[in-house]
């Protein structure tokens, strides 16, 4: 039952990961704010999200050697243990777990586990990347921007990168800072 509750609680995540990146306000309202951080963070939490369903748990030989055994018993010895789909069917994923050892449930469990943390560190990235984007909105208020808004921008910017400053998400918050320098301010010329 733990099996079922851990891979509810990854699919629950990745639902709230799809609400934040499919808004409205995950897309860039023009093609100059394409590389602001905030949508920068959308578009990878979208891949990241992605990534994780496209993953498909390997529990290795299970026992089995590989060059001792032909391809069908392989697969027969995989088939007669335990078996774990992380596909999406019609937007849910399906769970199929039949007759489980210990050590395999123990590897199952360590699985999920895993992915639903790092799903759940990918839905507060996409999460705060959605409050960037709303408090943009509400700083610019349908105007460009403008060195009236710089102090603004920046203040937001520091925000999101803040949210980004454990240790697991280091290489996130340096690719934030490479592309600040390349790409310069967010005034608009």
């Amino acid at each position: 039952m733990r099996i079922l509750e851990i891979m509810n609680d990854f699919r629950t995540v990745q639902l709230h990961i799809s609400s934040h990146v499919t808004r409205a306000q995950a897309n860039p309202p023009d093609s100059v704010s394409y590389y602001h951080d905030g949508y920068v963070v959308m578009r990878q939490c979208s891949a990241e999200a992605e990534a994780i369903l496209a993953t498909h748990f390997n529990p290795g030989n299970l026992g089995v050697q590989g060059g001792s055994a032909g391809d069908g018993e392989v697969q027969k010895m995989t088939m007669q243990r335990s078996v774990i789909s992380t596909s999406p069917c019609h937007g849910h994923l399906a769970v199929i777990i039949l007759r489980t050892n210990s050590d395999e449930q123990s590897r199952i469990i360590l699985d999920a586990s895993t992915r639903r943390f790092q799903a759940h560190k990918i839905y507060l990235r996409a999460a705060a990347a959605t409050r960037w984007a709303q408090m943009r909105q509400q700083i610019l208020r349908g105007e460009k921007p403008s060195s009236r808004h710089a102090n603004a921008l920046r203040a937001i910017d520091q925000r999101l990168r803040d949210v980004s400053t454990c240790p697991a998400t280091v290489a996130f918050r340096v690719g934030i800072k490479n592309r600040q320098g390349s790409t310069g301010a967010h005034v608009a010329n």
